[in-house]
């Protein structure tokens, strides 16, 4: 859902070291540095996008020093937001970026990055919701939680199966037959199906 996003193209590209990833103003593209673990990756992305959303070549005030300052801290506040710790290696880039810099020049970011933190939460969460299965009682089930009000019937179809296949969900979960008024284990009913056909 980051790369829907962005207002460029995002891919992944072979750098050297020292160098996570880029965004070209001219040709609207952001890479990513190959072979990264997944958190650094997020991390990159959301830096990359503050700068396309925030440092695109029309706006000549803004210094490379505090573009960078501003694109990490919002790659901060929004990864962190979403559960993703990046302070380890946050803070020493928004600290060696930002070294000599006024208490003015911070202030001004500070608005700059709230907007732009608050403007990627907005639109992630929103792409989130899109893409997100809608919130039936078979989805929570495929999802493992117990649920009494489906039945057998729709537990042994081959959509759902498949997704309990593909998903690798164990098959220990309860389904409730109202019409026999008992609990029966999806165990016992998925016991001699090996695969599902697609």
């Amino acid at each position: 859902s980051l790369k829907s996003v962005s207002l460029y193209n995002v891919g992944f590209e072979k750098m050297g070291d020292g160098k996570n990833g880029y965004c070209d103003f001219a040709s609207k593209v952001i890479k990513i540095r190959e072979g990264m673990s997944e958190k650094q990756n997020i991390k990159t992305v959301i830096h990359e996008i503050a700068h396309a959303n925030m440092h695109n070549q029309k706006d000549k005030k803004i210094d490379r020093r505090t573009a960078e300052v501003e694109a990490e801290a919002v790659a901060y506040v929004v990864s962190e937001h979403f559960g993703l710790d990046t302070s380890s290696y946050s803070f020493g880039y928004i600290a060696s970026w930002s070294s000599g810099k006024e208490l003015k020049e911070l202030e001004d970011s500070l608005s700059r990055i709230q907007h732009e933190s608050s403007d990627l939460i907005g639109k992630i969460e929103e792409k989130y919701l899109e893409l997100s299965p809608p919130e039936t009682d078979i989805n929570r089930f495929i999802k493992g939680d117990r649920v009494d009000s489906i039945s057998v019937d729709e537990v042994l179809k081959p959509e759902v199966l498949k997704a309990c296949v593909d998903l690798k969900i164990p098959v220990g979960y309860y389904a409730y037959q109202s019409a026999e008024g008992k609990q029966m284990n999806k165990e016992e009913e998925l016991a001699n199906i090996g695969s599902v056909d697609e």
